[in-house]
């Protein structure tokens, strides 16, 4: 009889430890995919800060090569407006009008 409660009590222990053992293993198993996970995002994150930069880049280049291509065109208006005034100038004569006087 005392045999018996004897080996109950150990086979109690055994599955006690086994339990506390599995438990040790699952939370292990559980911290390191927390890890992997964190892993994970933190390289996710450092990746679309790149692609974000990437983009940034892109879109300063896109902008300045606009903006001289804006300015040229400025420039070249402005030419083409120099021109037609003093061309304007050369025909009517400043103070006068265009139209000639008939009489």
């Amino acid at each position: 009889h005392q045999q018996r409660q004897f080996s109950r009590q150990q086979l109690q222990q055994q599955r006690r430890q086994m339990l506390l053992e599995h438990g040790r293993q699952a939370a292990a198993l559980e911290q390191a995919q927390q890890q992997e996970l964190q892993a994970a995002m933190q390289a996710l994150r450092r990746k679309q800060r790149q692609q974000w930069q990437q983009v940034q880049q892109r879109l300063r280049l896109w902008l300045s090569l606009r903006h001289e291509k804006l300015a040229a065109a400025l420039s070249c208006a402005q030419g083409v407006q120099q021109q037609q005034q003093q061309q304007y100038q050369k025909v009517v004569p400043s103070g006068g009008s265009s139209s000639s006087s008939s009489s």
